[in-house]
């Protein structure tokens, strides 16, 4: 009865050392009040959950990319696989907190020498021994070096967690991006194509104009030298799209061909439905996922220091074991059979030379370590997403400028085709005057594409679409 007693009293006081975790106040990072953007920039309060922000360019034919990846992608499956893992350490850490039962059974049957001098001469020389017994064995967390080693794996499984989400945006933003870049080299080609039939009308007018002796056979040689430069330019077209295609499929886990399939039809979007999420800096980045990763590291240091310097003080143990021994097998039911016994034991490191005061000091080293990479996380995002955003407003700038051109460069091409038509201008004239329209024709394609590109990269810098944590961690 004492026994039980004892043993309750320091369940009891373990119980009572498992406190829950106190969060230290994180670094100061200051961060302006909000971002710096144009006036005519779309903003909206930061999603209260997780959101599809690819949705928001209406292709449902991205979308399906999109959806595919986070299925298929192999740097997905692993960097969860090692959530996973995590999770199953953090597990088996907690358990050691709960007492542990082993049972045993075992049965014997010898013979003693005659010649051994330590035998009893009145024992029989063949003998038998029978035995059961269950042992409960459990460490008294007195002042909580398991729990905060046990906390230590939990913020580590929280920053894996955080790492495999960021895995899943780049993925997602590469895949659109990528997508973005085929569907822009689709429509550049489609250009060169038509660019190619207008030189092809051009150099059979001038040489129909050379036969009658109205245009020199160096105009239909320049005329000849500008298709298959065209010829040439999209032939480098093609290899870039077999390129991006490429990288499309490793992002799919897909052959190039199949990658080429799922493309079929993608169209580069026009504009998009939604506004971007841009509340306060110091609310939207410290979501990003390498920011959360950043926390849950230099929680999990500040656990690691916690158990370090719990080492310091008694470990108490208590194993107690219930068992029977008898000579036979029908024995082990007898009440002369059963024996008991508890084994509290005691640790304390009395001296140990400096071991223990140099590891306090490693830890506190690594949680200051912790502390400046968190700082340089948070402030490493808000570079990014400044300068994403900045980038995007020059990029829609940029596409509204191009589009003036190319409708200035039309007029000219027009005009231009019309007088040599009727004889009132040169070749050289006309020819020059269709390159440089479909090079217009071409630069706004891609300056839409870099706009497009650059919103992605604005979600990305924002860690759009990761799981927000329940509850805070300030």
């Amino acid at each position: 009865m004492k026994a039980l007693i004892a043993l309750a009293a320091a369940t009891l006081l373990a119980g009572c050392a498992a406190a829950p975790e106190v969060l230290a106040p994180l670094p100061a990072t200051p961060l302006p009040a909000q971002f710096r953007v144009g006036p005519d920039f779309e903003t909206a309060p930061a999603a209260t959950e997780s959101t599809a922000w690819w949705h928001e360019f209406n292709e449902p034919i991205l979308s399906a990319l999109v959806a595919e990846a986070l299925e298929r992608n192999a740097d997905i499956e692993a960097a969860f696989a090692r959530v996973q893992e995590s999770r199953a350490l953090l597990d088996v850490g907690r358990s050691t907190g709960y007492p542990r039962v082993d049972l045993a059974a075992g049965a014997s049957r010898g013979r003693a020498s005659l010649e051994d001098p330590a035998r009893d001469p009145m024992a029989p020389r063949t003998s038998s021994r029978w035995s059961a017994d269950a042992t409960v064995s459990w460490e008294a967390d007195l002042f909580g070096r398991r729990e905060a080693e046990n906390r230590a794996v939990a913020r580590r499984t929280e920053a894996r967690e955080a790492r495999a989400h960021a895995v899943r945006l780049t993925i997602a933003a590469d895949v659109v991006s990528r997508a973005l870049e085929v569907a822009a080299l689709d429509e550049r080609l489609r250009l060169a194509a038509d660019a190619i039939a207008v030189e092809q009308d051009l150099l059979s007018l001038a040489e129909a104009k050379a036969s009658g002796g109205q245009a020199s056979q160096q105009d239909v040689l320049r005329a000849r030298a500008q298709v298959s430069r065209s010829h040439s330019a999209m032939a480098q077209l093609r290899l870039d799209r077999a390129d991006t295609l490429a990288a499309l499929a490793v992002l799919l886990a897909a052959t190039p061909d199949e990658a080429d399939a799922r493309v079929n039809g993608l169209k580069l979007p026009t504009a998009t439905s939604r506004a971007l999420p841009l509340i306060a800096p110091s609310e939207v980045l410290l979501e990003r996922p390498d920011v959360r990763a950043a926390t849950a590291d230099l929680r999990a240091a500040s656990a690691d220091l916690a158990a370090t310097a719990a080492q310091r003080y008694p470990r108490l143990d208590i194993a107690a074991t219930l068992g029977w021994v008898a000579a036979t097998a029908s024995g082990l039911g007898g009440a002369d059979a059963l024996a008991v016994a508890l084994v509290p034991g005691l640790q304390w490191r009395a001296l140990d030379f400096g071991e223990l005061d140099a590891r306090v000091a490693g830890r506190k080293a690594a949680e200051r370590s912790a502390a400046a990479e968190y700082k340089a996380a948070v402030t490493r995002a808000f570079s990014e997403a400044q300068t994403a955003l900045l980038q995007l407003q020059q990029q829609r700038e940029l596409v509204a400028a191009t589009q003036e051109a190319l409708m200035a460069q039309q007029a000219v091409c027009e005009v231009q085709r019309a007088r040599y038509t009727g004889g009132l201008s040169d070749l050289a004239l006309t020819l020059e005057s269709c390159r440089e329209l479909n090079v217009a024709a071409s630069a706004l394609v891609q300056a839409r594409r870099d706009a497009l590109a650059g919103r992605v990269l604005v979600h990305k810098a924002l860690g759009s679409g990761t799981p927000l944590r329940k509850g805070n961690d300030s």
